[in-house]
């Protein structure tokens, strides 16, 4: 004899399924039409379509928690290592909106996007647990409807670049100006640049105001001059998560060889960028007595 709710129980648990079977069925069909696929943009992980909007907002996450100074904060995880850390690729879950496993149930396709050091998406993947290993999800473009060609405009050359920070000149000048001048940070010499045409560099200290989570704060990083205090570089820390192998001793009373296991570990990274595009820290038309950053210490 079967009891109500082991008959509900069940016939739950076969709707679940049919609907399941239903929804892959229906996404197979669109990957299988290729005219239906530009009516839905985007990237086609397996059994998930994940929007450009949602890439864009995961990939702003990830480039915070690059800089974000919160002990609890969450950190790129290493997708490919290196041993130059420019060259490192980092990758980040793209989390889930409309639905959301039950209780205790593992994400059988895991979205991740995949980006490196300058926060520059490389690619969208999803984990297939089943075959263990990652996959490219398909892209599919946005089709304009415009009769109008769009215009392209020039980027903005005065924009300066550097791992996931940026600046425009103007303001790099302005902070050096109002920072430099009245603090007692001093700048040090680069002991590897003595022998350069404008060397020797030096380096000091500045702060970059960044909004992150509707909250003002700080963002550290260094900037390089040359003898003609001319900014040449700059240097930006990175918080990362890096996996790491460590040794595991073998039980007490057990006879058995030090084994290994991977363990994630917070690192942080020094990102250099020298820049083509030099100019002078403070401009020769602003009032400066109180700045000279050659008469400096040397840097141990």
């Amino acid at each position: 004899m079967k009891f109500p709710h082991y008959t509900f129980k069940g016939q739950s648990l076969l709707i679940k399924a049919l609907i399941l079977i239903l929804l892959s069925s229906a996404h197979a069909l669109l990957l299988q039409r290729g005219i239906s696929l530009s009516d839905y943009p985007g990237y086609y992980c397996k059994t998930r379509i994940v929007s450009f909007s949602q890439v864009e907002k995961t990939l702003e996450a990830a480039c915070n928690g690059f800089i974000s100074t919160r002990n609890d904060a969450r950190r790129p995880l290493v997708f490919i290592d290196d041993e130059e850390v420019e060259n490192l690729i980092f990758e980040w879950i793209i989390p889930l909106i409309d639905t959301k496993p039950s209780t205790g149930e593992k994400r059988k396709f895991i979205e991740k996007i995949i980006f490196n050091n300058s926060c520059e998406l490389t690619d969208v993947v999803y984990y297939d647990h089943i075959e263990k290993k990652h996959k490219s999800c398909q892209l599919v473009p946005e089709v304009s409807t415009s009769t109008t060609p769009e215009k392209r405009l020039d980027p903005d050359k005065s924009l300066i670049r550097c791992g996931s920070l940026s600046w425009d000149i103007v303001s790099i000048q302005h902070d050096a100006f109002r920072y430099l001048s009245y603090s007692l940070q001093e700048f040090v010499h680069v002991q590897s640049t003595f022998g350069l045409v404008d060397g020797p560099w030096r380096r000091a200290p500045m702060n970059k105001m960044m909004t992150q989570n509707k909250r003002s704060h700080n963002v550290s990083y260094q900037i390089v001059i040359n003898k003609h205090i001319e900014v040449c570089g700059f240097v930006v820390r990175h918080h990362i998560i890096r996996k790491v192998h460590v040794a595991v001793k073998p039980d007490e009373g057990k006879k058995k060889r030090l084994s290994s296991k991977t363990i994630q570990e917070k690192q942080s990274i020094s990102i250099v960028c020298f820049t083509d595009q030099k100019f002078l820290l403070i401009p020769p038309n602003w009032k400066s007595e109180d700045f000279n950053p050659l008469k400096r210490k040397t840097l141990a």
